[in-house]
């Protein structure tokens, strides 16, 4: 008896059911992460070219120490990254948004705007022109690539004990901003050629 009261109140709850709405936006990470999965190999040997040179380095060991890295980097700290974003996101949406009459701005300030604070205010982007997409991929990269240099840095520290703590950090930064830059040309150029 008790399960058929649970079977009405399903139906009844099914026929009462209101309208969803699909404009809540887009949380980014369910495009920026699988962009990063899918140029892991391109981004692991352009590094691994870096660090070879900068860190004397035989190719298999700067693309075991470099692949390590980008592991660690892409799978917890480009999702805790995102995280964080979204949370100061979220505070900062809450708490200085409803401060400015953003209906007197004129367009082009508020596209200046948008791309200037597209680093810290990407992680979830609402409704609207699909270029807003690509802002926030090149904006998420600033941080993105912060993270990974920071995170990478402890990888291949820890992999790399005879090599001076110095030199790692030069080769990842220089490898990080190189990769990251080519991914936002790759990303940019997508749309480029469908226009």
């Amino acid at each position: 008896m008790v399960q058929g009261w649970r079977l009405i109140l399903c139906v009844a709850l099914w026929c009462i059911a209101l309208p969803v709405y699909a404009n809540v936006g887009i949380p980014m990470l369910m495009l920026t992460l699988p962009v990063a999965v899918l140029a892991l190999v391109p981004v692991v040997l352009v590094e691994a070219m870096i660090g070879r040179r900068m860190l004397g380095l035989g190719w298999r060991e700067a693309i075991k120490v470099f692949g390590i890295a980008n592991l660690h980097s892409t799978f917890w700290g480009i999702p805790l990254t995102w995280l964080a974003l979204l949370l100061l996101e979220t505070l900062v949406g809450f708490t200085l948004v409803p401060l400015f009459d953003w209906e007197s701005l004129p367009k082009t300030g508020l596209l200046a705007m948008q791309i200037f604070s597209s680093p810290l205010m990407s992680a979830w982007i609402g409704p609207g022109n699909p270029w807003d997409v690509y802002i926030a991929f090149v904006g998420l990269s600033l941080p993105f690539c912060v993270a990974s240099i920071f995170i990478e840095r402890w990888s291949v520290n820890n992999q790399l004990t005879g090599v001076p703590f110095t030199a790692i950090k030069r080769a990842l930064i220089w490898g990080n901003v190189s990769s990251y830059f080519l991914l936002c040309l790759g990303f940019l150029a997508f749309p480029l050629g469908n226009s």
